[in-house]
């Protein structure tokens, strides 16, 4: 069986970044893994002034025209839709048009349409982290990751951690679930630049290790300042640089209380925060550290371990079950719990604890990993095709 998948891109734009990052990443993955007549279609909202379909060569596109979503009106539409799985005509007209056997895509697309669809879920971290969300927030994702569960034909996971997880929560649909840990790919010009220069350019002229990661609550910021007025007050003279928005939607007062806490701490000299960043400059920045650092409390399938992965970089990261599944290579493990335990983690990595993976070697070997990722979501495609 050939199979004409189809992917609904998320209509979230720049507001959730790892989202579009992972479908991405899916997207190059999946090209990889083609045999035969099977064929990928992306069905996403057509920007202003027509389709940018080649952001997506060797996928074919097909568009669709959103409606206005600024009036209160089409809010409380779009949130009725998404209560009940009513699929958005102009989507179901697009899918339609698209010829696909199959759709994918997350809970904030769902619906009841013509074709099997697989639904993808990310984490259960409003679950497994309550305290994180609102009440209604963590019943919205419920209900939502319920409808998925019953109607989706199957549902995508990102790591054998999650699987658990569904199974718990879910055991009356535990069959739909399937496995697909995504890859980071990267083009080979990432590896061809300056990375030294890239950093001289933000200002950063000595040795520097890099968190990466928007700032959350859960992404853990604290035990990475926590850590780095360790350091300095045994002598390390490193600097901590700090990439990803400043912004926590679920704690407003969140980012005023880490800034406060580098001043408090007496830091601020040996802590760069850059807030988001284009990817590339964030990409060389990483290739140009000491290390990555990644302290999160919770990850459904880290991107920045995948990151660092496909980059050669070593790593120091937050000892989760999830973390230690996706075998993150050159890597110092800690307790997130505990920022001793980051401090003499990094100060362990820079005495050359750690091997510095080669990059080349580490570039050909995502485009492996991804290519069976790839292969594996393709023919899970096939699978959904066949419930009918």
């Amino acid at each position: 069986m050939s199979v004409h998948a189809g992917l609904l891109w998320p209509q979230t734009g720049s507001l959730w970044a790892a989202g579009n990052m992972y479908f991405d990443n899916l997207l190059e993955s999946a090209l990889l893994g083609l045999e035969g007549d099977e064929r990928i279609t992306v069905i996403e909202p057509a920007p202003p002034g027509g389709t940018d379909a080649a952001r997506h060569p060797g996928a074919g596109v097909a568009t669709y025209e959103l409606g206005p979503s600024d009036s209160r009106l089409a809010g409380l539409v779009r949130t009725a839709r998404q209560r009940f799985g009513v699929p958005e005509r102009a989507v179901a007209a697009a899918i339609a048009r698209s010829g696909v056997g199959m759709v994918f895509g997350d809970a904030n697309q769902m619906g009841r349409y013509r074709v099997p669809w697989v639904g993808w879920i990310p984490d259960f971290q409003h679950r497994e982290a309550p305290e994180y969300f609102s009440a209604s927030e963590r019943d919205a994702r419920d209900r939502a990751y319920a409808r998925m569960s019953r109607d989706a034909a199957l549902v995508l996971l990102s790591s054998e951690d999650a699987r658990s997880h569904f199974e718990r929560l879910s055991p009356e649909h535990a069959d739909k679930a399937r496995v697909a840990s995504f890859v980071s790919l990267m083009a080979a010009d990432v590896f061809a630049q300056d990375a030294s220069s890239v950093a001289i350019r933000y200002g950063i002229t000595g040795p520097f290790v890099v968190v990466p990661n928007q700032w959350w609550r859960h992404k853990n910021h604290e035990a990475a300042i926590r850590a780095a007025a360790i350091l300095r007050e045994r002598g390390s003279d490193i600097t901590w640089v700090f990439t990803g928005a400043l912004a926590d939607y679920r704690d407003p007062t969140h980012i005023s209380t880490l800034l406060q806490l580098i001043a408090q701490l007496g830091v601020s000299k040996h802590v760069i925060v850059l807030g988001m960043l284009p990817r590339d400059d964030q990409l060389q920045l990483m290739r140009a550290a000491e290390m990555v650092v990644q302290p999160s409390l919770f990850e459904g399938w880290s991107t920045v371990v995948e990151d660092a992965k496909t980059l050669g970089q070593r790593i120091v990261v937050s000892d989760l079950p999830v973390h230690r599944e996706q075998e993150p290579g050159a890597a110092l493990f800690f307790d997130p719990h505990s920022p001793e335990q980051l401090a003499d983690a990094v100060a362990a990595m820079l005495d050359g604890a750690c091997q510095r993976p080669d990059e080349e070697t580490a570039r050909r070997a995502s485009i492996d990993r991804a290519r069976i990722f790839g292969r594996r979501f393709l023919d899970i495609c096939t699978e959904a095709a066949g419930h009918r």
